[in-house]
């Protein structure tokens, strides 16, 4: 099973009991960061992306000018699976990752046995250029991981799951872990800019052959659940599945409820 992470996230940022469940079932998974993140390449060479720049490209109907979309990053998952040897896989995908994962399906239907999206955004709205920015400028002087680290948990909470509580302290040591293992804020922003150059990916649902699920909380305020529903009815042979009080997360006692899922998903291929 090929799992692909969400907006800037790296390989590390699985949950720990999401895999031990899948890997539990008999899954072989693979990890990896995406370009531009973690421990992969880092694109330095291709600057700060121009929104207005995009946002004009979007409403001609013109090719935005973008280092990279998300259909080179569903390709860099087929050069993966090429170089392991695999033809097939189980395509897990969270977040933007569903969106990729999405666009894999639909452009390599041989590569792929099933799909199942998380936390996937129907679309993505303009992104806030100066805020960008600042968060890409290297840090000012005394400013430490840690202090990053809190700035960002304080950010994400609102996002967090209702029904499975967290804590700014908990955010924050995990993000400083990954940010310990790689910290480049320059690739978060041109991942951003890729979603939102990605405005073709849902007239191409209705190319994805192999049976999906998509998996999604009704209390994510960062991908409204609205979104999800439009993308499981443009889905040939897709399944909906929406949780309660779940927001833009993977809180660990929601893990075992998913993986039950995502299984379930994955056999439907034997018998589709």
């Amino acid at each position: 099973m090929l799992l692909i992470m969400g907006l800037g996230a790296q390989l590390t940022s699985w949950s720990d009991t999401l895999k031990d469940g899948l890997i539990e079932r008999g899954f072989r998974l693979i990890c990896f960061d995406s370009r531009d993140c973690g421990l992969s390449t880092h694109l330095d060479a291709a600057g700060f992306p121009d929104f207005d720049a995009i946002e004009r490209a979007l409403a001609n109907g013109t090719p935005p000018p973008v280092a990279y979309g998300l259909n080179d990053m569903a390709r860099d998952a087929v050069g993966l699976l090429k170089a392991l040897d695999i033809e097939k896989a189980h395509v897990l995908g969270t977040s933007m990752g569903g969106m990729i994962s999405q666009l894999l399906a639909a452009e390599f239907p041989d590569h792929v046995l099933s799909l199942t999206a998380m936390m996937c955004p129907s679309h993505v709205g303009k992104p806030d250029a100066a805020s960008l920015k600042v968060m890409a400028a290297p840090p000012a002087p005394g400013v430490t991981l840690e202090m990053i680290a809190q700035t960002a948990a304080t950010f994400m909470l609102p996002m967090a799951s209702p029904g499975f509580p967290t804590t700014v302290e908990r955010l924050a040591a995990a993000m400083l872990k990954t940010y310990r293992r790689s910290y480049y804020p320059e690739g978060f922003v041109r991942q951003t800019a890729a979603a939102y150059a990605d405005s073709s990916r849902v007239a191409r649902l209705g190319d994805i052959k192999a049976p999906t699920l998509i998996l999604h909380g009704e209390a994510d305020m960062l991908a409204p659940v609205e979104g999800a529903r439009q993308m499981a009815e443009a889905i040939p042979n897709s399944e909906l599945e929406t949780i309660p009080a779940w927001g833009h997360d993977m809180p660990a006692d929601l893990m075992p409820t998913l993986v039950e899922h995502i299984a379930r998903n994955a056999r439907r291929a034997v018998t589709v």
